[in-house]
């Protein structure tokens, strides 16, 4: 990696993060619908 980029670890680590909880959100969300469905 170029070290002439600043800090490009800060931004993708917020990147990440981010993508994380969207999908772990959307995960939560369609494990209720299916506990919903079977219970």
């Amino acid at each position: 990696m170029p070290a002439q980029i600043p800090a490009p670890g800060f931004k993708w680590k917020q990147i990440e993060l981010l993508v994380q909880s969207f999908y772990t959100s959307n995960h939560n969300s369609s494990l209720n619908q299916l506990q919903v469905k079977f219970t």
